[in-house]
């Protein structure tokens, strides 16, 4: 059976209204970026994060035990109100 020539991608997060932004993480059968988890927006080519999932996460989360938001530097860590981080603030 032949290999498919295009792009697979598993869709984990879409943000905005338009769904023009997002995470993902690459599924392309023999890609140098297979498994790595990426992010894409309307106005560049998708990117990776992280090797893993789990490695971006555990930087999110030493991140936001430290004080220091996301580890991108876009954001400040979100405030906790009742126990739960308030994305919405």
């Amino acid at each position: 059976m032949e290999e498919c020539a295009y792009l697979k991608y598993l869709p984990l997060i879409s943000n905005g209204e338009d769904g023009l932004f997002g995470d993902f993480i690459d599924l392309t059968p023999g890609s140098e970026t297979y498994g790595q988890f990426g992010y894409y927006s309307r106005y560049d080519a998708p990117k990776m994060r992280a090797q893993t999932l789990a490695e971006y996460l555990t930087g999110i989360a030493d991140a936001f035990d430290q004080g220091r938001g996301w580890p991108d530097g876009d954001f400040g860590p979100p405030p906790v109100v009742r126990g739960r981080l308030d994305w919405d603030s």
